[in-house]
């Protein structure tokens, strides 16, 4: 029986699950089920706006979207800003804000609902060649193991899921060979939250250099050209520079950029918060009156970030070891890579909070395909099967006792063991792509049509 990448095993070669009136009668009831699931994560914040109540940051971007309309000062000098990502973040905020504070925060839920729903297809599109008609697992699983995470974004109002969408357009372009939409999103990215710049390691190695030029050129217009007509010249500069240096440019041993309460608290399930968190006497609580700590030992800041940087090269050795050569490369193999490098950017994130691991969906989704196509019963069936569980009992460690699951980075274990496991199927894939071939081909990666 052969194997395809793509999809389960049904006989000699791959078939899309068949719209037999069962089945279509189960998407639609998935897609029922997934539009009530949207519409429960929205609700809370808009019965709170109604009654009164906080509606965490969605304030924060009306506010901010006010300012690039009035033309006030976004960053204050001198002061923790209460808006921290990058100017165009701020800009596109703006036309939004125009509507007022609530017609702006159900705008924003229903941007958050449609990337969700987008992702999932997104998702499934690359790790079997096709959005629709795919086993239904791999549209549940993911994204039941990612909603409570999704829930975050929407309660808190933050863009984790839409830089999920972003980010998965973007591999699906590098898929298809659009380099130059590949690079735009990427900067979109980098525009709306700095982390995913990361990514750029990956284009380097990958040598996607049309994508990596797109991206460049991108960052120009987001960073420079936008700004610059928008706010006027000097207002322009003065933004890119307050934050760059007030976000992009401070790491001690105090704080993280500008949240010095929260850089190393238990809620930052970063590497580099993790480390300082664990490996110094760090409090590890923003709430002023905690004296929670949640180090192991006492170790200077300089030694700490010697074997942060020690832990992050032997990441980046492992993922780039695993990977096979470039004429080696197929469908399965790039949407593993994919997968991984969402992971690394996740650990290396100066910040990763909770709802940031609503990414974790996309690997999950990698997980369950392969399990699917799994032969059954194998030992590597298992694996993958125990992995998955293992992966959400880290995860579901938070319903248990929040701060010392995440204290101890619950969430920070789970992406590292996903990490391990796709890692060490990609270079499974290498290998018996390398014994089928015998020697190097030139031929490129195959593309989907």
């Amino acid at each position: 029986m052969e194997a395809s990448p793509f999809g389960v095993r049904t006989g000699l070669r791959l078939t899309a699950w068949q719209p037999t009136v069962g089945r279509v009668l189960t998407y639609r009831r998935m897609i029922a089920a997934f539009v009530l699931l949207m519409t429960l994560c929205a609700l809370p914040q808009t019965v709170n706006y109604l009654r009164g109540g906080l509606t965490k940051d969605y304030p924060l971007w009306y506010e901010t979207g006010q300012k690039v309309i009035l033309g006030k000062q976004i960053y204050p000098v001198g002061d923790p800003f209460p808006f921290m990502y990058p100017p165009i973040a701020a800009i596109l905020l703006a036309p939004l804000s125009v509507f007022g504070p609530f017609p702006m925060m159900l705008i924003l839920a229903v941007i958050n609902s449609a990337v969700w729903f987008g992702s999932v297809l997104l998702s499934v599109y690359l790790v079997t060649g096709k959005a629709l008609r795919q086993n239904p697992l791999l549209y549940l699983l993911p994204t039941l193991c990612s909603a409570p995470f999704a829930f975050d974004t929407y309660h808190l109002g933050q863009v984790n899921l839409l830089l999920l969408g972003v980010m998965l357009g973007a591999f699906v372009c590098l898929r298809n060979g659009r380099e130059w939409g590949a690079g735009a999103l990427v900067a979109l990215a980098v525009g709306i939250k700095a982390f995913p710049l990361m990514a750029v390691g990956y284009f380097v190695y990958r040598r996607h250099w049309t994508a990596l030029l797109s991206l460049v050129v991108s960052l120009l217009v987001f960073f420079i050209i936008v700004p610059f007509a928008v706010r006027g010249p000097d207002q322009g500069a003065d933004d890119v520079t307050v934050w760059a240096s007030g976000m992009l440019l401070k790491y001690d041993e105090g704080s993280i950029g500008q949240r010095t309460e929260r850089a190393y608290s238990w809620k930052n399930q970063s590497l580099v918060g993790l480390s300082n968190r664990l490996l110094r006497h760090k409090k590890a609580d923003d709430n002023p009156a905690s004296e929670y700590y949640a180090n192991v030992v006492d170790w200077d800041f300089r030694t700490v970030n010697a074997i942060i940087v020690g832990v992050a090269l032997s990441l980046c050795l492992f993922y780039i070891g695993v990977m096979p050569s470039h004429s080696k490369r197929t469908p399965q193999s790039d949407t593993i890579e994919f997968a991984m490098l969402l992971l690394l950017i996740l650990l290396f994130s100066p910040y990763s909070f909770g709802y940031f691991f609503v990414w974790l969906m996309f690997p999950f989704a990698v997980l369950v395909n392969l399990w699917l196509i799994a032969p059954k019963p194998s030992l590597e069936s298992r694996r993958f099967g125990t992995v998955f569980v293992v992966a959400v009992g880290l995860c579901a460690l938070t319903l248990v006792e929040k701060r010392t699951a995440e204290s101890y980075g619950n969430f920070f274990v789970a992406t590292l063991l996903l990490l391990g496991t796709l890692g060490w199927q990609l270079n499974k894939l290498k290998r018996a792509t390398s014994a089928e071939t015998g020697s190097p081909t030139i031929t490129p990666p195959p593309r989907i049509a």
